[in-house]
């Protein structure tokens, strides 16, 4: 009796582990399928939902069309709010702060309007410059990469543009930078999230824009000032802009503040600045051929004389390739050495800056009030009514 009561209780015991471990693997299969698509999808999800938060945009709440030529010559139409989303992605880290990134959209969104209206209300020639959100930043400072120029101050003329308001080479005007390099570059689980990042910061501040006097300005900008503080454009560039004034600037971290050397042979030096032999005196050392003349009220080199000739410190550095004006030159034996800091011309917001400034809580506004000297942020409409 005993025996023929265990026999079907041991088979039922083992059908119901068969059951628990079928149901446990079930559950396995559900969470691997789960988590497969939350991979997969949520990036893609993050990005769609940056256009479904809120009541859709109308067609006039995008801005006018800008014509956009992309560095293989072909001009795309997009409308003004999606542009900018691609230039603020190219230049400034999408790491930073949203207040910080927010500042960044404003700014871009300023220098395209008045690209498109055909005008420079500066008059400025010299081109402002950028962190690439690959990152000056992060790396170049940004930690990651050096940044090149980034855009000009508006003006009419460019014969490099064909058909198009703006080019998306950062030599040319704005750097620009589509999804698909966007994707490349945060990679396939960052890029949900920092597309989202970046689209809030340009949705956030549709439409505004920086003006002086209900003007729009140009909005130059630079990578880091150094912890230096910016500098006046009249030192920079010959030509007095009201609203960029020189300001003290301490934002910036100290990876930022390191100095960085950049060493070249004499007869490197003499080729890259078009000096002849023959205006170098004959065993002469460093302290006859490379004296600094003149430094702007920050401190910045503003001009130097080199064997017999005199340079514009802003000469030398395109020249060099240097990231600022704020050097030292050192002899090293058979080099001339200089050492920089911060990186761009330190003119106009100071992308470092504007960051540190964020992380200690203040808003876009502040930031682009306190670099733009005298100016307000305002509704694009408002700034027309006030100009008229």
């Amino acid at each position: 009796m005993i025996c023929f009561f265990q026999r079907p209780m041991t088979k039922m015991a083992g059908w119901s582990g068969v059951k628990r471990g079928y149901r446990g693997y079930k559950l396995l299969g559900l969470c691997i399928l789960l988590f497969t698509l939350a991979m997969i999808g949520l990036p893609a999800l993050l990005v769609r939902g940056c256009s479904w938060s809120g009541p859709p945009q109308t067609r006039q709440q995008q801005g006018p069309l800008v014509r956009l030529q992309l560095q293989t010559g072909q001009v795309v139409t997009l409308p003004l709010e999606e542009y900018l989303v691609g230039v603020v992605a190219a230049e400034m880290p999408a790491e930073f702060h949203p207040e910080a990134l927010k500042a960044q959209a404003v700014a871009a969104r300023t220098y395209t309007l008045l690209r498109l209206a055909g005008s420079s209300a500066s008059g400025l020639t010299a081109r402002p410059e950028r962190m690439r959100s690959t990152g000056e930043a992060s790396r170049a400072p940004f930690g990651r990469a050096e940044s090149t120029p980034a855009h000009r101050p508006a003006k009419n003329g460019d014969n490099k543009l064909h058909d198009a308001d703006l080019s998306a080479d950062p030599e040319n005007s704005q750097a620009w930078i589509p999804v698909s390099e966007m994707r490349r570059r945060w990679g396939a689980l960052s890029f949900g999230y920092y597309y989202g990042k970046i689209a809030a910061a340009v949705r956030d501040t549709a439409g505004e824009v920086v003006v002086y006097q209900g003007q729009l300005i140009d909005p130059v900008y630079h990578a880091s000032c150094g912890g230096l503080g910016t500098e006046d454009a009249v030192d920079v560039w010959g030509h007095d802009v009201p609203y960029l004034k020189g300001v003290a600037c301490d934002w910036d971290p100290p990876s930022q503040q390191q100095p960085v050397a950049a060493a070249f042979t004499y007869d490197d030096l003499f080729r890259r600045l078009d000096i002849s032999d023959k205006a170098v005196p004959a065993g002469a050392g460093l302290g006859g051929l490379v004296r600094i003349l003149d430094r702007t009220a920050r401190g910045r080199v503003k001009d130097l004389q080199v064997a017999a000739q005199t340079f514009k410190a802003t000469d030398i550095r395109k020249l060099l390739n240097l990231r600022s004006t704020d050097f030292t030159v050192k002899d090293a034996g058979s080099r001339v050495v200089f050492e920089t800091r911060g990186y761009g011309h330190a003119v106009g917001m100071c992308q470092w800056g504007a960051e540190g400034m964020a992380m200690h809580g203040k808003s876009y506004k502040e930031i682009l009030t306190y670099y733009y000297r005298g100016v307000q942020v305002v509704p694009y409409r408002d700034s027309l009514c006030a100009g008229d």
